[in-house]
């Protein structure tokens, strides 16, 4: 009898013979949200509350469904942030296109899910041979795993990562810092483990906000695939949430650029609030000239900290003659190639 331990063998952990059965476990790597999240991959969606996340996914969900990119029956939208009276709304409209709704907070109990057990339901799938072409969307990430802290996302990563590798497919929505990046970009809540272990990142962002239409524009942040760069998305706001729903629309990049110029001077109007106001007064009290206009708002609002490239940049930003996208003046060329300075009035509302 021989006892003399065998000597350790990377070999026994080799992948080589077993391509075969590894295609097995992998899903057709299509798009099972158009643009954005890839069969067979976990995708992250980073936004700030109120900016459209859930919406928007229901939106991409319902439409791949209907341009029948993926089917119905594989989806799971667990939803773990949202009330009796949202959940029944999103059942409603899930239940068109037999797609499965599952909730924490299930008001009818029929049975109990867990969102502390969430990996062990992902590693019971794995074991049992059933996560392939299964397309999971977790309504918000922060109810499955403390973000954080660290040890805690890196084995959840861990399980999202065994569930991948057997075929399915993971979308998370997740909220970013209250805080911004110094070129006043959203930044992703929670420890970086997330951005570097899943396989898509994108960045909601709000774009415009005029009280009755938003737009948002998904930023990429990572990607392994042929994910879009940006994909942007505007919608009605409206109490009615399916009609909110279906006011939802693919926006054209000529639709993008005109929408992030329309954004910009919406931020440029609160930012420069004091300097617009003074530039108004002064073209009010007939300073119209370029260089004495620049001159007299800017003695009005330097003690508030403001520079004269700052009043003169104002000016110019503001110029214009469609006061819906924030253009406050227009101007001319007046004697001496002078530029002559009027002000825009906001449209009068019509008349019913």
């Amino acid at each position: 009898m021989n006892d003399k331990k065998q000597p350790f063998n990377l070999e026994q952990f080799s992948l080589r013979g077993r391509s075969a059965d590894m295609k097995k476990t992998l899903s057709n790597q299509h798009f099972v949200w158009v643009d954005i999240a890839i069969a067979g991959q976990s995708t992250a969606i980073y936004a700030q509350p109120n900016s459209g996340k859930t919406l928007l996914s229901m939106h991409l969900v319902c439409e791949a469904v209907r341009k029948k990119l993926i089917e119905g029956e594989q989806v799971f939208y667990i939803n773990a942030d949202d009330t009796a009276k949202g959940l029944t709304e999103k059942t409603e409209i899930l239940e068109r296109f037999d797609i499965h709704q599952i909730s924490p907070h299930d008001p009818t109990r029929k049975t109990e899910f867990k969102a502390n057990d969430f990996g062990l339901y992902l590693q019971q799938l794995c074991a049992e041979g059933s996560a392939k072409g299964k397309i999971i969307i977790l309504d918000t990430l922060k109810k499955f795993t403390k973000l954080m802290e660290k040890q805690q996302v890196s084995e959840f990563n861990t399980v999202i990562r065994q569930f991948i590798s057997h075929g399915g497919t993971l979308i998370a929505l997740a909220h970013v810092n209250k805080y911004k990046d110094e070129e006043g970009n959203s930044i992703a809540e929670g420890t970086s483990d997330v951005i570097n272990d899943w396989d898509c990142v994108y960045i909601l962002e709000q774009v415009t906000d005029n009280g009755c239409l938003k737009t948002v524009e998904f930023r990429n942040q990572k990607n392994r695939g042929n994910n879009a760069k940006s994909v942007s998305f505007s919608y009605s706001i409206d109490d009615d949430y399916q009609a909110m729903l279906r006011s939802v629309k693919r926006l054209t990049n000529e639709d993008h650029s005109q929408a992030k110029m329309t954004g910009a001077l919406q931020k440029s109007l609160s930012k420069n609030n004091d300097i617009i106001v003074a530039i108004q007064q002064n073209i009010m009290s007939q300073t119209t000239n370029r260089t004495e206009l620049v001159t007299a708002s800017y003695l009005e609002v330097k003690d508030l900290g403001y520079s004269k490239s700052q009043v003169r940049n104002t000016l110019d930003d503001h110029e214009g003659r469609n006061y819906e996208l924030g253009h406050r003046w227009k101007s001319k060329k007046g004697d001496k190639n002078a530029q002559i300075y009027t002000l825009l009035h906001p449209p009068t509302p019509l008349k019913n």
